[in-house]
């Protein structure tokens, strides 16, 4: 497990976040999706499945087949989810 910081421009906010490395980033972002609707006691407009995950640092949008210990990101990584 890691913690990231995750920004998402819709609520302009950065969010903490203990994430499993090894799982794939689809599912992070599901994850992620869930735990910042529940903050913010709303939903988020559009499909789960269409929000990107995007490495501050490298610039990358990640893919969602392969997983964050895949691009390197550790403990303090810089995240923007779109």
């Amino acid at each position: 497990m890691i913690i990231v910081d995750v920004y998402v421009p819709v609520y302009e906010k950065t969010y903490d976040m203990e994430i499993d490395e090894g799982l794939g980033i689809a599912m992070v972002i599901e994850e992620m999706a869930t735990i910042i609707c529940q903050k913010e006691s709303s939903k988020m407009g559009g499909n789960v499945s269409e929000l990107c995950l995007c490495d501050v640092r490298s610039k990358q949008i990640l893919s969602p087949e392969r997983c964050l210990r895949d691009y390197g990101i550790t403990n303090g990584g810089q995240l923007l989810l779109v």
